[in-house]
């Protein structure tokens, strides 16, 4: 009787002593070893490359607070878009795989190559059994969530912003031909066939900056007949020139230093274009 009551004592031990390991010290091991795939830190990135197989290369630029697409076109980028793709800077992962066999990771074909400044990770096969995604970067393999992969833009359009201005460019001036506005000293004169007081000048302009596109091309046909043209000049010196084409389902807009064409209602076409009609509902 002793002696049973003392192997059920060890057995309790030891099971205590199982319970403690498994509860404690995976946790522990992998708190120690578990490290980030990206070296580099997320806000240091300035250049982002995304090759999808066979399909296209992406490529972006950080400029200031603004990223800009450099090809396969010349675009802005949406900055929720590539806060997507900069998720990758944040996954960890505890061990590498050991893997020879490329073909059996899908590393001989990779759905896409990433490269966050001079560091390139290759996306390869997903393990269905546990939802992963095999990855390798400097050399090592591991496994992520298959989000991180997904993130990355199917195609290029869909990482160009649809603002007809960037968060950085706050005009200064619009010259229209027959009349111009020039902001100086927080105030806007206007000269040539309009006539609008400083503050309708400051709400139409503002109209600009908030102004997002129904759609973006990366197809522009110059054949179409008498466009109207307006010349916006910015804080930083810059000047762009917004092509305006009037048709059935409203404007299209094209802008001088991108290869993109923004297509937006005819009421908001016409808003940018003319002043007066912002002036009317105030």
């Amino acid at each position: 009787m002793r002696s049973r009551l003392l192997l059920n004592v060890c057995l309790a031990l030891v099971l205590a002593g199982l319970a403690y390991y498994v509860a404690y010290r995976p946790h522990e091991s992998q708190q120690e070893t578990a490290s980030h795939l990206v070296t580099v830190d997320r806000k240091a990135i300035n250049t982002i490359e995304v090759e999808k197989y066979k399909e296209f290369v992406l490529k972006l630029e950080k400029r200031s607070r603004t990223w800009f697409v450099n090809a396969p076109f010349r675009a802005r980028a949406s900055n929720d878009s590539v806060d997507l793709i900069l998720d990758i800077s944040e996954a960890t992962s505890s061990s590498s795989i050991s893997s020879a066999n490329d073909a059996q990771y899908g590393f001989d074909a990779p759905t896409y190559r990433l490269n966050l400044n001079d560091q390139r990770i290759i996306f390869g096969k997903v393990n269905e059994l546990i939802n992963e995604q095999y990855v390798r970067t400097m050399s090592d393999t591991f496994l992520v969530r298959t989000h991180f992969g997904y993130n990355l833009p199917y195609t290029p359009e869909k990482i160009i912003s649809e603002k007809i201005l960037g968060p950085e460019e706050h005009p200064i001036s619009f010259d229209f031909g027959d009349w111009h506005a020039t902001k100086t000293n927080g105030e806007w004169k206007v000269s040539g066939a309009t006539h609008l007081s400083s503050r309708e000048i400051e709400i139409w302009a503002s109209g600009w900056r908030i102004t997002s596109a129904i759609n973006v091309e990366t197809s522009r046909k110059n054949n179409e007949s008498s466009p109207r043209v307006m010349k916006v000049g910015f804080e930083d010196g810059k000047t762009v020139s917004f092509t305006f084409i009037q048709h059935d389902q409203g404007f299209s807009i094209d802008r001088s230093d991108e290869d993109i064409r923004y297509n937006v209602g005819t009421e908001s076409g016409t808003r940018l274009l003319n002043p007066i009609e912002v002036a009317k509902t105030l």
